[in-house]
């Protein structure tokens, strides 16, 4: 009792004229939410008002998880290659044949090398085992290695005969004509630019 004026404490709870501060603190937490709303915590910003997950940003430091991937406030600063944030804030490989970031640089086909996109697992994709990647002309027929998709011209071979015709050694092709005996297969000869 000081002065005729009564201070009571309730289990440490401060109390004053208009209630419970906890509860008045509650209250207004919950005061924008109407009946029949739903709560996702990504709508609401976290960390001293920066963005949630999925937020559009300009650097790190508006991003409450500390990470501005490519625009998106992410869960992580998602550098990997052929890796990108998506609209959810979650950082994942990008789709099998795209390269969105332009980090697969395409190799020449008869590498057996990166084919220019991503493998939708997070790396760049390899030239695949239907892909020629080494053409020879063997007798009077033409012979494809194909690759064998780990990154070596190592895979499958087809032999292509081109009799009556040989295989011309140049464009590595059947002639489909001749000029002369040369350029007819074994036990062929040229007559009237056939052979026969």
């Amino acid at each position: 009792m000081l002065g005729g004026c009564t201070v009571s404490f309730d289990e440490g709870l401060l109390t004053d004229s208009s209630g419970p501060r906890d509860q008045q603190s509650a209250e207004s937490a919950d005061s924008d939410l109407q009946p029949g709303d739903t709560f996702d915590p990504r709508d609401a910003y976290t960390g001293e008002g920066k963005a949630p997950l999925g937020s559009i940003c300009a650097d790190d430091g508006q991003c409450a998880s500390g990470f501005c991937a490519g625009t998106v406030c992410c869960e992580s600063a998602c550098a990997q290659t052929c890796y990108r944030c998506n609209l959810e804030g979650m950082c994942i490989p990008v789709p099998a044949g795209s390269d969105p970031l332009s980090q697969c640089a395409k190799q020449a086909s008869s590498t057996c090398g990166q084919d220019g996109s991503c493998d939708g697992k997070g790396a760049c994709r390899l030239y695949s085992t239907s892909t020629t990647c080494q053409t020879t002309c063997v007798g009077d027929s033409i012979q494809r290695k194909k690759c064998d998709g780990k990154g070596a011209c190592a895979g499958s071979t087809t032999t292509t005969d081109c009799a009556p015709y040989t295989c011309n050694g140049t464009t590595k092709t059947c002639y489909s004509s001749c000029s002369g005996d040369e350029e007819c297969a074994e036990s062929f000869s040229c007559k009237g630019q056939s052979c026969k």
